[in-house]
């Protein structure tokens, strides 16, 4: 079951064609398609002809209308059919029309009812577009279930392991090692940590302690700020959060999980590794690439856990371990979301 009533990520901005074209995508099993209107407003339909059920994403964009390329069937921006060759008077038939909003870089569509849709509940990203806070992104997508993806991002004491040669010593720190604390927070889940003596990246030798913050929010946002700082930090700030210190160099992260059916998911993400000082930032741009790959090593596990997850019984018991306390709370809070949109 998906939750209807919520902003997922179509897209990324710069994903959605000009010239006249539009961008199919499927959220929930549901085909929608982005555009741009002649005043360069986004705008979002159902994906599908009422004809004979043709991709509209394969048509084009004519002033603030649509055409279908299959008969050439044309749509209105309000999704009213306008004209049909052949026919005087045009079928009485519209397509859906879906609320969409350009945040942060991505295009949010709200799957929900239309009257329904609220701009706040849109979780706060960074935005890849600002050249002071340079950001390298890229979507891929999973052939796995969404709350594995959910999971997997809940749960970062992975890194250990799945990412043994990659994130984690790029990262300078051991993750499975400590728990961090975790706490709901309205629509999200809240994570936050110190690394003490990590390594810092790109200065052998050299320990900083490392402050992680992140907001798993509904219905599948992760953003994170990572901040690294003298060695004693943590422990002079009492390992509270470092509100007003300035740090060594810092890390952002957004990253989005879109279901598209109950088997497949997609998953847009940016990675930003900032330094306070040019050979700082050289040295960890070096590194991006490392970050880049971790996002396939996670696609290659969570996929092997899907098939697995298909040859096991549903009533099977696993074990619980204090590393689930993340995804189990992400787990509750889509499901009484759900329920709660089911019973109304």
């Amino acid at each position: 079951m998906f939750l209807e009533n919520s902003w997922y990520v179509h897209c990324w901005a710069h994903d959605v064609p000009g010239e006249g074209r539009l961008l199919g995508r499927v959220i929930i099993n549901q085909p929608v398609a982005v555009w741009r209107d002649e005043q360069g407003s986004f705008r979002a339909v159902e994906d599908r002809c009422p004809h004979r059920h043709a991709p509209l994403s394969m048509g084009r964009v004519v002033g603030n209308n649509l055409q279908c390329m299959y008969h050439g069937m044309t749509f209105g921006p309000d999704g009213k059919c306008l004209h049909m060759p052949l026919l005087d008077t045009p079928p009485d038939v519209r397509i859906r029309t879906y609320p969409v909003v350009m945040q942060d870089d991505w295009i949010w569509v709200w799957m929900g009812k239309p009257d329904a849709a609220d701009v706040s509940l849109i979780p706060k990203a960074y935005g890849i577009s600002d050249p002071t806070r340079p950001m390298r992104s890229n979507s891929i997508e999973y052939d796995a279930h969404y709350q594995l993806v959910h999971d997997n991002l809940c749960d970062l004491s992975h890194v250990d392991f799945v990412h043994e040669t990659s994130l984690r010593p790029a990262t300078g720190a051991y993750w499975s090692q400590s728990a961090p604390r975790i706490a709901s927070k309205n629509q999200a889940i809240r994570f936050e940590r110190w690394f003490e003596s990590a390594d810092l990246p790109g200065s052998p030798g050299e320990t900083v302690d490392a402050w992680l913050a992140y907001d798993f929010a509904v219905p599948g946002v992760f953003i994170l700020s990572g901040a690294r700082f003298p060695a004693g930090t943590a422990a002079r700030l009492q390992y509270k959060e470092p509100v007003g210190e300035e740090p060594i160099v810092r890390n952002i992260e957004q990253q989005a999980v879109t279901p598209i059916s109950e088997t497949r998911t997609a998953y847009h993400y940016a990675t930003g590794l900032i330094g306070s000082t040019a050979e700082i930032t050289r040295k960890l741009a070096e590194r991006m690439d490392v970050v880049m790959k971790t996002f396939e090593e996670d696609r290659t596990i969570i996929e092997a856990q899907q098939r697995i997850w298909n040859l096991t019984d549903s009533s099977a018991k696993k074990v619980f371990l204090p590393q689930d306390k993340g995804p189990f709370l992400m787990r509750k809070l889509m499901e009484r979301l759900i329920n709660k949109e089911q019973r109304g």
